[in-house]
């Protein structure tokens, strides 16, 4: 090979890994550029005060009417304490967390943001809400049709949107009660699953206790409860059946 091709080669090879150099570099710096980039996710705020601490400890602090919406979920006190490091938010007095599949209330509560997860304690109410139907024409669901849980503590991961209650869990919709020490509910597939002291009754004195877990579908249309080792009570009108009976057998003779 002479001189000049060798050079030519040389000055090929130097472009060829100089060009690969740059689009590595490259794509690690956009790569790097990615990684550092803060999964940021908007929070509307609103309060009658709002102050801001800069010191070791970056905090702020809401108070009067807060209301902090964030997607499909708005939470309202009378006063939050935001940290910025831990990013946890704590409401010291009541407060209430709405979203389209239910409303909780409680005396107090712990928001942890990097979980999705709050935690309320004290005088807890759950309501649920049912689903709009499918089919427009049909009458809407009445609010007495709502499921309603009192209970002393509640874990609610927001983004999942799933209700762990426990303490003294009573639950009611229309003319049914039932009771028990712990509850799940899944919003997303109307489903309570209770466990522990499960018992249950209606206002026409039948009841229903569980020796294993409980499961209660609120779906529209496919309303059940399934309860394991179960046994309780039905109270059958045997008079008016036996009543029916006759008449229908005078009917016959005539």
């Amino acid at each position: 090979m002479n001189a000049s091709k060798t050079v030519k080669v040389i000055k090929w090879a130097a472009v060829t890994v100089l060009t690969i150099a740059l689009l590595t570099g490259l794509g690690s710096a956009q790569e790097k550029n990615q990684e550092q980039q803060p999964d940021y996710k908007v929070f509307n705020v609103k309060s009658r005060v709002w102050k801001s601490a800069w010191g070791a400890e970056k905090t702020v602090v809401l108070s009067g009417d807060v209301v902090i919406t964030q997607g499909d979920t708005t939470l309202k006190s009378d006063k939050i304490t935001y940290n910025e490091d831990s990013r946890v938010a704590t409401s010291p007095g009541r407060l209430t967390i709405s979203d389209p599949e239910s409303d909780i209330t409680g005396d107090s509560g712990v928001a942890y943001l990097k979980q999705r997860l709050a935690k309320l304690q004290g005088n807890i109410k759950l309501i649920v809400k049912p689903k709009p139907k499918q089919d427009t024409a049909s009458k809407p669901t009445q609010l007495s049709d709502n499921v309603v849980i009192t209970c002393d503590t509640l874990d609610y991961l927001y983004k999942e949107k799933q209700a762990t209650a426990a303490g003294n869990l009573t639950m009611v919709q229309k003319d049914r009660t039932v009771t028990a020490e712990k509850g799940v509910y899944d919003a997303k597939n109307e489903l309570l699953t209770l466990t522990g002291s499960v018992k249950g009754h209606d206002e026409k004195g039948q009841t229903v206790s569980a020796g294993g877990k409980a499961v209660i579908s609120f779906k529209e249309g496919d309303e059940w409860m399934e309860v394991e080792q179960a046994s309780g009570t039905f109270k059958v009108n045997l008079e008016e059946e036996e009543e029916k009976g006759g008449k229908a057998a005078d009917k016959a003779k005539s």
